[in-house]
């Protein structure tokens, strides 16, 4: 059978394949979770920082998140029926509290990345003119 033919190896999935055998939404799945089911693999129990710390690959410079992501490639995590970012609540944990009018602001440029040396607070104009300055806008990639 032609490849552009075959169906998503998912069972009960008639979608067409693409990466990995799997359809759009299948993949989609793996590439947030993990899992192309959208099923976590693992349940940390313990406390919200706890369940954090244990979705984190430690490295030399940026400490990346293995958990599930948002589409941007932040990552989040579940807490009474609501859903964080990872690396605001490191940001929290580590600064105290977001002063009023601010976000985090990441100095790796790494949406993932959850080492408290590369977060900082900061407005939404110091963001902007970070991404200008590091030519991250969308007007400003190669073609």
């Amino acid at each position: 059978m032609a490849d552009f033919l075959k169906e998503c190896s998912i069972e009960g999935c008639a979608k067409p394949a693409k990466a990995r055998g799997w359809c759009s939404t299948h993949s989609q799945r793996f590439y947030r979770t993990g899992s192309p089911t959208g099923v976590r693999k693992t349940v940390v129990p313990g406390s919200l920082e706890d369940r954090v710390w244990a979705r984190v690959e430690r490295g030399p410079t940026c400490w990346r998140w293995i958990g599930t992501k948002s589409a941007a490639g932040y990552g989040q995590v579940g807490a009474g029926g609501v859903i964080l970012y990872a690396h605001r609540l490191v940001c929290e944990w580590t600064y105290g509290p977001a002063p009023e009018g601010t976000e985090v602001l990441h100095s790796c440029d790494n949406a993932a990345c959850v080492n408290p040396a590369h977060l900082r607070w900061g407005t939404r104009a110091e963001n902007v003119q970070d991404m200008i300055t590091r030519g991250r806008g969308w007007w400003q990639r190669a073609v």
